[in-house]
Parts: C-alpha cells; sequence; structure tokens
C-alpha cells in the first residue's frame, strides 16, 4: 500500500501574521556580477507556521529547528502542500 504523507493545512498566498517573528538586518553578499554587498531589513519567518499555498518574498529568513532559508531581494518562496518550500532565484 502507498503511505499516506502528512500534509500542510491550506492557507493563502499571504503568509499568517502568527508566522512572523519579526525583522533583522541581514547581509547579503554581492551575486555573480561583482559589486558589493548590503544590509537589508528582512522578515523573520517560522516554518511551523506556514500554511500551503503562502508565498513569501525575500529578503527574508525561514527558521526551524534543524536549517534556516535565506531569501534574498528579489527572490520569492512558496509553501506546497507537502509542507515543501520551492525557491524562485532572482535573476
Amino acid at each position: 500500500e502507498k503511505p499516506h504523507l502528512p500534509e500542510v493545512p491550506a492557507g493563502q498566498g499571504a503568509a499568517p501574521d502568527a508566522a512572523l517573528r519579526g525583522e533583522r538586518q541581514v547581509y547579503f553578499e554581492p551575486g555573480d556580477g561583482g559589486g558589493e554587498g548590503a544590509w537589508h531589513r528582512a522578515q523573520v519567518w517560522s516554518r511551523e507556521g506556514l500554511l500551503a499555498g503562502n508565498v513569501i518574498d525575500g529578503p527574508a529568513a525561514i527558521e526551524e529547528v534543524s536549517s534556516t532559508t535565506i531569501l534574498y531581494p528579489g527572490d520569492r518562496a512558496r509553501v506546497l502542500a507537502s509542507g515543501s518550500i520551492i525557491v524562485e532565484v532572482a535573476q
């Protein structure tokens, strides 16, 4: 039999306010095009509080017990029903 995998509850495009832990300054290194790095004010999200269908725009950090996902300015993350996070990297 095929096992049933747990799914994250469905949400809307915007992540729930309860998942927002706050904001902090984060230093982002320059991209492949060179230049200088810069400090950005980034939202900090709790991964456990995110719902399927939520979209988070960078700059941001998504924290959980075992890792942190960093979204550079212009990146976008989308939460799938499986709980996986797909990151679209800015050009």
